[in-house]
């Protein structure tokens, strides 16, 4: 949270005001960042069970919210609690995982990315079952399976595991 040392000459006033914003920022951070995490666990939560219910589980885009559900979870754990962590700890960083060790840092990283790009294109997926849905209704039943949709997904998870997989060797 030190920013004099990115931009050392600003005059007085110009560092007040990024002096302000910064403290801002780092009450934001550390007492916003919780119920953030509660609220959005809550939801995700209460999805799963909406999904899973015996009403839900035929409907093949069931797959795609749960999926969607689970991934934002790990969204929220990986990346928000992190950076919370962070705070709480006034570590080097803002994100607590990355400055426990380079292995650390490393998964980290890739699951940010890989998880962070997971969950939109888990969307995309919903839109197109819901695009196919609403102009081809009489073939979206035969097109939009929960086996072709698992298949989608599945495919979209590697190409994103390959994707995110150079973290390893290039952070």
């Amino acid at each position: 949270y030190n920013v004099t040392t990115v931009a050392p000459t600003l005059d007085p006033e110009t560092q007040a005001r990024v002096d302000y914003y910064t403290s801002v920022s780092r009450y934001m951070t550390l007492y916003v960042t919780p119920f953030i995490l509660f609220g959005g666990t809550v939801g995700n939560v209460i999805t799963i069970a909406v999904v899973v219910s015996r009403h839900f589980r035929s409907s093949p885009s069931s797959v795609l919210l749960l999926t969607l559900a689970i991934v934002d979870i790990g969204v929220l754990y990986f990346n928000l609690l992190d950076i919370w962590l962070g705070a709480l700890t006034g570590g080097a960083s803002l994100q607590f995982t990355r400055d426990q060790g380079p292995t650390s840092c490393k998964i980290s990283v890739f699951l940010t990315y890989f998880l962070t790009h997971s969950s939109s294109w888990i969307l995309v997926l919903i839109n197109i079952d819901r695009v196919i849905s609403v102009y081809q209704p009489l073939k979206a039943r035969t097109w939009c399976t929960k086996r072709r949709l698992i298949m989608a997904f599945s495919l979209i998870f590697v190409l994103l595991a390959l994707i995110s997989l150079h973290v390893f060797w290039t952070v």
